[in-house]
């Protein structure tokens, strides 16, 4: 989901705050990690922990997932679905006014 700027390069879009909480249901679910947006909604229902992820859909999930222990057992496999869950990056401007990072 590239876009590209006024130089004609290839930058990853940037999704606003008020976006990202729009998507905040099991069928529409974004979460933010470490400031990196994802849409998990394929992945909801078969994540071991569904009702940990759905704690956090439509705002920041990045102090649940990294404190998850499993995490890091699994962290190949988490790696590479994130990428295919990769939507953009949290708008630096919401980042810096106190939205999720």
């Amino acid at each position: 989901m590239l876009r590209t700027n006024n130089s004609n390069t290839l930058v990853e879009p940037s999704i606003s705050l008020q976006e990202l909480q729009k998507h905040n249901k099991v069928d529409d679910a974004w979460i933010v990690i470490s400031g990196k947006v994802y849409d998990v909604s394929d992945y909801v229902t078969t994540h071991p922990g569904q009702e940990a992820i759905l704690k956090n859909v439509g705002g920041d999930s990045t102090q649940g997932f990294t404190q998850q222990p499993a995490h890091r057992v699994v962290k190949n496999h988490i790696s590479s679905l994130l990428e295919k869950f990769y939507v953009g990056d949290l708008s630096p401007t919401d980042v810096k006014h106190g939205g999720p990072t």
